[in-house]
This record gives structure tokens, sequence and C-alpha cells, in this order.
């Protein structure tokens, strides 16, 4: 009898999770850019996104340039806010990722 290849097994590196198996296989990374004119709910609308993920157990990364209120944080005018790290321009956003997700750390700080 001929055993079966590595993704047949769902242990290869093309194998495809299970439904419940994403602590293993964790899902691809996203990037989700808010764009709009002002007073469309673009900070409402990413402080829900990083909630519903965060409750999911999901970690995230709030991203801001810039901010109105003069720290780094998402706030929308009906009075959330959330901490956030301010990017500029010299800023190596791919370098950031990495060394906030570094295996080990445990976290996002």
């Amino acid at each position: 009898m001929t055993p079966l290849p590595p993704s047949a097994t769902g242990t290869g590196p093309d194998s495809v999770p299970v439904a419940g198996d994403r602590r293993r296989h964790p899902a691809p990374a996203s990037l989700v850019l808010f764009h709009g004119p002002m007073n469309c709910g673009k900070s409402t609308l990413a402080l829900q996104v990083d909630h519903n993920q965060s409750r999911q157990g999901r970690r995230g990364l709030l991203l801001t340039q810039g901010d109105r209120s003069g720290v780094p944080q998402i706030s929308s005018r009906v009075g959330l806010r959330r901490d956030a790290l301010e990017l500029s321009d010299a800023t190596d956003v791919r370098l950031l990722v990495r060394k906030r997700w570094r295996p080990g750390t445990g976290s996002t700080t």
C-alpha cells in the first residue's frame, strides 16, 4: 500500500487547516486601510474592527499619523479611543510588524 502524501494527511506545507484548527494554523495576515471624506466614520469603523478582532483572540496594530488629538491614538467623535502607534514617513511597517510579533514576545507592546 502506498503511503498518503503529507498534503493528504494535513501535515504538509500545502495542507488546508480543518475547521476549528486555527490555533495551529493561524489565518494569514491582512492590512485594512480606511479612507473617505471627513466625518464619515473611519475612526469609529477602525475601532469597531479592532474590538471585534480582539474578542476573537486576534491581535492587531492600530497605526495613525497626525491624529487631531495630538497623541498617538485612534479617537472618534463619539468618545471612543484606543492607543495607537504613530507612523512617520520613515517608518518601515514591515519591520514594525516583525518586531511586534517576534516569536516568544507574547504581546504587541
